[in-house]
């Protein structure tokens, strides 16, 4: 009698089942809205220099948080975009699996300190608005928490 260690059906069902549960939890994002006040976040916060419109270097540091799972954002607001005119359909910017925000931390946070450490982030995300934005998405931080 021949050793079998998995039967035709543990091949045919039961590793298709698995892989596939361990795609969709990897592949899985947090859905959060603009219009949601208190959305918590996990990641590492580095700092960046970015270049400026004028090809030089900002002289500040930008926060940018990177995440633990890839964030979806929603904007509910119907915005119309010069690109959607004509289209009222998709007057809904949405961004998806987004896997870095910049965070705009509270006034006192020290930056340097809190640079390469894992933490959670509460506040409020919005789109991108200007060209100091370095993300599609950003979140106005009102709350941090250093993991240890």
């Amino acid at each position: 009698m021949t050793l079998r260690p998995f039967t035709k059906t543990t091949r045919k069902f039961v590793f298709p089942l698995i892989y596939f549960l361990a795609v969709v939890s990897f592949c899985s994002a947090t859905v959060v809205s603009t219009e949601d006040k208190n959305v918590v976040l996990t990641g590492t916060l580095t700092l960046q220099k970015f270049q400026n419109v004028n090809g030089g270097f900002e002289a500040w540091d930008t926060a940018i948080l990177v995440l633990d799972s890839p964030l979806d954002v929603a904007n509910p607001v119907k915005v119309l975009h010069k690109k959607n005119i004509g289209n009222p359909s998709n007057t809904t910017p949405t961004i998806t699996r987004s896997t870095k925000i910049q965070v705009i931390l509270p006034t006192g946070t020290n930056e340097k300190q809190l640079k390469g450490k894992h933490i959670m982030v509460s506040g409020q995300v919005f789109f991108a608005e200007t060209v100091h934005h370095h993300t599609p998405v950003l979140m106005d931080v009102k709350a941090v928490k250093i993991f240890k």
